[in-house]
């Protein structure tokens, strides 16, 4: 007994395993692990338990009931649906995946088309760039050899600066010098009038003869003539030399001046904020997130057959504890104990049940009887 039970528990577990496998595509590990779990349950607990066992072997006859056959229908559905879904699913993913490929295959050779058109353009870019920098060179040597005669201008400029600034306040101080006594003379000659009328009033007119020697003191101007000179000197020197000097420089600093200007407007935009794998990335992310429901029902579907044998187990459990609870419950079935209680009550005289007649027989039925009862009859016949 102990290894039927064995062997019908492992047989059980590999029957699931190979459902679980073979129809519904399961990941080997997962079906490796539930099933060593499942035939180390129904193994050892049908071989050793008597409740596991009989629990067992009331969980068959619950899979030929109106809730088992539902449960086999649904499984059989599932795994219907599951193959195709899943199919579809799969050619989905794949679909989207080309799509991604494709759409990222094109932006690479538009890219690659474009850096081809463009790299031209870059050349050219390049060899105005080169020209440029070597005018720059040169403009830069020309700039430091300007600015080298500028410095010398600028040291001869500060020389002829010194020179004028020297020329004017020679002739200040000649002005002012020389030009003393000839105003001390036309002094002395105005006080020797006024002198001489306060001296002789009545004979003022005398004194007017001092007036006549006044001219004389013109004489002292003659001396001014050397005064001239440093001013004569000084507008020279600005009209010949400071402005040719000038006119000079500006038409050496004109010798040297060059533009070199070069305009380009290339401009390419393929407003991309992301970069093609991350294009592609969204693309594939997209389409899993609206696949995600449909794996998610798949999901249930695959695992609905573990869900189906925890029913039917729990349905027996349920079963046999009503049938030895409740004395009304499905009272149909002559067991071995009632046979030996009805011959105890004939070995003592009182009335017994058994041998049924032919009405009784119809329902009451043996656990082990090949036929239904009544009831049973009534209900297959009403569910067929």
């Amino acid at each position: 007994r102990s290894v039927g039970g064995f062997v019908l528990g492992m047989a059980l577990a590999s029957l699931y395993g190979a459902l679980v496998l073979l129809a519904q595509g399961h990941n080997v590990w997962y079906c490796l692990v539930t099933t060593i779990s499942l035939g180390t349950v129904l193994g050892l607990g049908v071989a050793f338990s008597l409740t596991m066992r009989v629990t067992v072997l009331l969980s068959l006859p619950h899979i030929f009931t109106r809730e088992g056959r539902m449960l086999m229908l649904l499984l059989a559905l599932g795994m219907a649906v599951q193959g195709p879904c899943s199919n579809i699913l799969h050619n989905f993913s794949r679909a989207a995946e080309s799509l991604s490929c494709g759409a990222e295959l094109t932006l690479n050779q538009t890219a690659e088309r474009l850096q081809r058109a463009q790299e031209p353009l870059l050349n050219v870019l390049a060899e105005i760039k080169d020209m440029a920098q070597k005018a720059k060179v040169v403009g830069d040597h020309v700039r430091k050899f300007f600015r080298s005669i500028m410095d010398s201008v600028s040291h001869v400029a500060r020389a002829l600066r010194n020179i004028w600034l020297w020329l004017a306040n020679m002739g200040r101080v000649c002005n002012r010098e020389l030009g003393t006594p000839t105003r001390r003379c036309l002094r002395l000659f105005d006080e020797a009038k006024d002198n001489c009328e306060r001296a002789i009033p009545l004979l003022f007119f005398l004194c007017y003869v001092i007036v006549t020697f006044r001219p004389l003191c013109t004489l002292a101007n003659i001396v001014l003539v050397f005064c001239i000179i440093p001013q004569y000197i000084q507008s020279f020197l600005r009209r010949k030399i400071a402005a040719s000097l000038r006119d000079s420089l500006d038409r050496v600093r004109r010798e040297f001046e060059f533009n070199i200007s070069a305009v380009h407007r290339f401009d390419v935009s393929l407003n991309a904020s992301r970069s093609l794998g991350e294009v592609a990335l969204d693309m594939m992310e997209g389409v899993g997130q609206r696949l995600e429901p449909m794996h998610r029902v798949l999901e249930l579907f695959m695992h609905f057959s573990f869900c189906a044998i925890l029913y039917v187990y729990l349905q027996a459990l349920r079963y046999r504890h009503r049938y030895l609870r409740d004395d009304t419950f499905d009272n149909v079935y002559i067991t071995r104990r009632f046979v030996e209680l009805d011959l105890r009550r004939a070995e003592q005289g009182t009335p017994t049940v058994l041998p049924l007649t032919a009405w009784e027989s119809r329902r009451y039925i043996a656990p082990a009887g090949l036929w239904l009862s009544r009831q049973e009859q009534r209900r297959y016949g009403l569910q067929l």
